[in-house]
């Protein structure tokens, strides 16, 4: 069973549980982890940062590990810094031995999957794809939790859409909530 979460904007995500900036004391005792995938984007990297203050091992799976950083909207003044302590695979997530090694250097116990991007940088079914592959890893890999955040307008939320933005879901942004609702499935 995969939990959609379904959110109208990235900043969203420091609203559910703002962390500041101050450094926890890390609790974790064995290599227990929460995987998550889409780790340097705007919401992905809120959910490690805050993940990781909150003293719980993260392993995240990016295409580029230089735009890690600390996100803006918990951050404070750390933000843009870089964002250390996570176990960090460099790929994409489409591959599905990429995605394998987040789940094989770590005991995950749940995952988090946070893709987005360009349609023109990463493909017209990136999302689905994507997500394929980290759905065939927990299952793989007895992880039985797993998040996946989408947007408004996708599935069931489409008549909760403002209407200006039901244009563009339809229009400039055909091809990504096509990618989005195939990616719910």
């Amino acid at each position: 069973m995969i939990l959609t979460i379904m959110l109208a904007s990235t900043h969203a995500a420091a609203a559910f549980s703002p962390v500041r900036s101050k450094v926890l004391p890390r609790r974790v005792v064995t290599n227990e982890a929460i995987a998550v995938f889409g780790g340097s984007g705007q919401l992905g990297s809120e959910v490690v940062y805050q993940t990781l203050q909150q003293g719980e091992a993260v392993a995240t799976l990016v295409r580029d590990k230089s735009k890690l950083v600390v996100p803006k909207g918990s951050g404070g003044a750390l933000a843009g810094q870089p964002l250390t302590g996570a176990f960090v695979v460099e790929g994409t997530v489409t591959s599905q031995e990429d995605v394998d090694r987040v789940f094989a250097n770590n005991d995950i116990t749940g995952a988090v999957v946070c893709l987005g991007g360009k349609t023109k940088n990463v493909g017209k079914t990136m999302l689905f794809d994507g997500t394929a592959c980290v759905v065939d890893a927990c299952k793989r890999f007895g992880v039985k939790r797993i998040a996946v955040v989408t947007s408004i307008g996708c599935g069931s939320s489409e008549s909760q859409a403002p209407f200006f933005f039901k244009i563009l879901m339809k229009t400039m942004m055909s091809s990504i909530f096509a990618d989005k609702n195939k990616q719910g499935e």
